[in-house]
């Protein structure tokens, strides 16, 4: 035994541990054990003890960290990294890379490089990991450190302007690089070499082993590693007390029992009832999404963000909590919900020992904010301080641990929980992403000229000019909470006083030169007769093998109109009309529209006790039919809706309004004005009794001359399908005729797609 190993037996015999903190002797002991002689030999021994393997396992188990593995000892995974295999199984792990790009500038000393990046490698165990399968569940393993042999790629540059979008470019290859997870590597480095002076070298690492933080880390190393080989000197970096497979160990031995059961009490009771949010989209959500992703930057003024700032002092909150608090406002009043979950990624580095690990530490936090119809921004503002100083109290819970224990109904077109992110960040993150993981992201950090920040979007569901206004709402929003914070979260507009001004005023402008209008000084029927007088021998209606020009239709119309009126038929008279779609059909429409009577489309499809309300709750004074449809009407009680039965392709009645006058009535003689009924058309009583609705001649009168001017200028052939019991039909059949055109009826029988 060493006079070392003796030293270590004889302390522990004294139960005294010593461990290694920060490259400092750290020790352990029962009040006044230790004597002077004790104290000596250790300060004598001290670089062997720092060194010895039992002071180092002891370091670990001082912080809670469990033993380091045996030889052949199965490494679990984290509960993050279990997740991420899951998803790689399920063939969607494409858009989980990070990656990263390192400028050098001046002449490179490639192999300082490929040394630097292979003792990296030799450091953090993580980036030589790769992932096995024992009895359908993962693990880790470990591979020895191979020699690193750079990709270097010459580019040859026209115009020195191309270079960001060539490394973009390059960037964007190496995120969609697909790793195997089971063989590895998941860890991979490529050179571009522009010229002499012009290197950049780009680091891209499959999440499981990596998160943003760890591209910080390798920044940071690669650099001091490169420095340090360069000038051909020790490298200055300390000695990694753990590595990421202790961490995943400790993190499934530790949660467990109360350390479990706590924070999960807690999250139960945060997340119960959560709704899905259901954020306004340009497309349908794919049942697997792409994750295809784009970018939207913006930034504050200086101004804004000062004021921000302050109020977030005043408040006595961080910025994050301020700017959560407005993005959960922008996200209620995008949706219209007032239940909102959105996540944030925290950094999950709950030991300073993790901080200089490269691994997958990050947690995600699901913030969720009631958004009340009275709750004013500040109101807002201390719910979201209570929300996120709960959660950093209880973030020690992985999230994917959270998602098992609540077992919410899965859905693999959207994520888990939340599919909004939030992360407020101190450094200014390089964004060159061509995936996002959600359906929207929001990241912003502080700058000296003020806040910036970027929307990274879905581009299965998101336009560019959509998230290009969102953001333009975002920037609003947040102008009209530094004016005034105590404002009503619902009552704060998201539009700037010009977009508001164009919305309501320019684009919403109906005003029209009347006198330029079709239907300015005319009914309806009018028009109708001023393109008979037009056009008289124009087609106006096709049906099956026939036609019937505008002059016979204005004809057989006013004939119907006349004999209507021997019926006493007058303004605001109600007339049903049962028919199929026929030429007798348009003609009984345009005769009572004439008559300054209003129509009642009766379909007759429709059960009998369906028409016979229609007829008594209209008050309809006549009803209009063929005799094709007696077994309809045979159904219908007459005797007791006492009005009289008209078919109009009967002999004795066709014969008699063949006798009346082919001229046109008189609006002005009958009293006819703007404010009189045109037609009563029934709902389809979905929730009960069909419910009357009723047009005006004005109404309809401006909805024709509306598409007349501007859907059908010119005359065109369109289909008139509809049922007459649909308001659709109205517009179908008229605004053809007005327009000049010509309207072709299908049958009852005939179907159109």
């Amino acid at each position: 035994m060493s006079s070392v190993d003796g030293l270590l037996a004889q302390l522990a015999a004294m139960n005294v541990s010593l461990s290694v903190e920060d490259e400092h002797l750290v020790f352990d002991a029962p009040d006044g054990v230790l004597t002077p002689a004790h104290m000596e030999q250790i300060r004598q021994h001290r670089s062997e003890l720092i060194k010895h393997p039992q002071v180092t396992c002891a370091g670990r188990r001082r912080f809670g960290f469990v033993r380091q593995a045996a030889p052949g000892e199965v490494i679990p995974l984290s509960f993050a990294q279990e997740r991420l295999w899951f998803l790689e199984r399920l063939g969607v792990g494409a858009a989980y890379n990070e990656s990263m790009a390192l400028s050098f500038k001046g002449r490179l000393d490639t192999a300082a490089l490929e040394c630097s990046i292979e003792e990296l490698v030799r450091r953090h165990e993580i980036l030589r990991t790769h992932f096995e399968e024992r009895e359908g569940y993962p693990y880790q393993v470990v591979t020895d450190c191979e020699t690193c042999h750079l990709d270097v790629q010459e580019i040859s540059l026209r115009e020195s302007s191309a270079r960001p979008s060539v490394v973009r470019a390059a960037l964007a290859q190496e995120i969609a690089h697909r790793f195997t997870l089971s063989t590895g590597p998941l860890f991979h480095a490529r050179l571009l070499r522009f010229d002499d002076h012009d290197h950049v070298l780009l680091v891209t690492a499959h999440h499981i082993i990596c998160d943003g933080w760890s591209l910080e880390v390798m920044r940071r190393e690669i650099r001091a590693l490169y420095e340090s080989h360069r000038a051909r000197r020790p490298s200055a970096l300390a000695r990694l007390p753990v590595q990421y497979s202790d961490y995943a160990r400790w993190q499934r031995q530790r949660l467990q029992g109360d350390e479990l059961q706590k924070p999960l009490a807690y999250w139960r009771r945060q997340l119960d009832g959560i709704e899905q949010l259901q954020l306004p989209t340009d497309r349908m959500r794919p049942a697997i999404p792409t994750f295809g992703g784009a970018l939207v930057p913006f930034s504050l003024s200086e101004d804004l963000s000062t004021r921000l700032a302050s109020l977030a002092r005043a408040q006595g909150v961080t910025p994050f909590m301020l700017l959560l608090a407005a993005f959960q406002a922008l996200l209620a009043h995008l949706s219209g919900q007032q239940d909102i979950v959105v996540g944030s990624p925290i950094a999950g580095r709950t030991h300073r020992h993790f901080e200089d690990l490269i691994g997958f530490f990050v947690n995600m936090l699901a913030l969720r904010t009631r958004v009340s119809g009275d709750c004013t921004f500040v109101g807002l503002l201390q719910q979201v301080k209570g929300v996120a100083l709960g959660a950093y109290e209880h973030q020690h819970l992985p999230f994917e641990k959270l998602v098992a224990e609540l077992q919410p109904e899965r859905d693999l077109s959207r994520q888990t929980i939340f599919q909004v992110i939030f992360a407020w960040q101190t450094f200014a993150q390089e964004f060159v992403q061509v995936t996002s993981k959600f359906d929207l992201s929001l990241y912003m950090h502080p700058t000296p000229e003020g806040w910036e920040g970027v929307f990274e979007y879905a581009t299965d569901l998101f336009d560019v000019s959509t998230v290009e206004r969102l953001a333009g709402y975002w920037i609003n929003l947040l102008e009209r909470i530094a004016n005034n914070p105590n404002s009503l979260v619902w009552r704060i507009p998201l539009l700037s006083d010009a977009e508001r001004h164009q919305a309501l005023r320019v684009w919403n402008s109906s005003d029209r030169d009347r006198d330029a209008a079709p239907l300015a000084r005319c009914h309806v029927h009018e028009l109708l007769e001023r393109q008979a007088a037009k056009t008289p021998h124009a087609i106006a209606v096709l049906y099956e093998d026939s036609a019937l020009s505008y002059a016979r239709l204005n004809r057989r119309a006013n004939q119907l109109a006349h004999y209507l009126r021997t019926l006493n038929v007058s303004p605001e008279q109600r007339v049903a009309v049962c028919m199929h779609r026929s030429f007798d059909l348009i003609v009984a429409l345009i005769g009572i529209l004439k008559t300054g009577g209003a129509y009642v489309p009766l379909d007759p499809s429709y059960p009998a006790e369906r028409l016979t309300f229609m007829i008594c709750d209209s008050g309809a004074m006549v009803l209009l039919s063929h005799s094709e449809l007696q077994d309809v009407l045979s159904t219908l009680p007459m005797s007791e809706l006492d009005i009289p039965l008209i078919m109009v392709d009967g002999q004795d009645v066709h014969e008699v309004i063949a006798q009346q006058s082919e001229e046109n009535l008189d609006a002005r003689v009958l009293g006819l004005s703007a404010d009189h009924l045109a037609y009563v058309i029934y709902t389809s009583g979905s929730t009960g009794l069909p419910k009357a609705v009723g047009n005006s001649i004005g109404g309809l009168q401006n909805r024709l001359s509306w598409f007349v001017q501007s859907i059908l200028p010119s005359p065109a052939q369109t289909a008139w399908k509809t049922s007459i019991g649909f308001v659709d039909s109205v517009t179908e059949m008229l605004q053809t005729l007005l327009a000049g055109a010509d309207a072709e009826a299908d049958g009852p029988r005939r179907r159109r797609c």
